[in-house]
């Protein structure tokens, strides 16, 4: 089981990746991996939660970071 005492988001889906590889149907496994690396844990802007601490993850922080996520696809898109 993991600990969510100080580990960093980072750190923390690394090993959820690596503790659910066996256990997810490999299509799954390929989607959760895809969502991780290219949604959750890019920055986009001044919001990085790969760099926080699970407890520093809080309702406003997702908020802030999904904003950040629309800014940054309307940008690529009006362009």
């Amino acid at each position: 089981m993991l600990s969510s005492h100080t580990l960093i988001l980072n750190e923390y889906a690394k090993k959820y990746l690596e503790q659910s590889k066996n256990r997810l149907a490999p299509r799954t496994f390929q989607d959760y991996s895809i969502l991780i690396n290219q949604r959750i844990l890019v920055n986009y802007g001044y919001v990085y939660l790969g760099k926080l601490e699970l407890r520093q993850i809080s309702p406003q922080i997702i908020k802030e970071w999904h904003r950040a996520i629309q800014e940054n696809y309307t940008e690529h898109n009006a362009a």
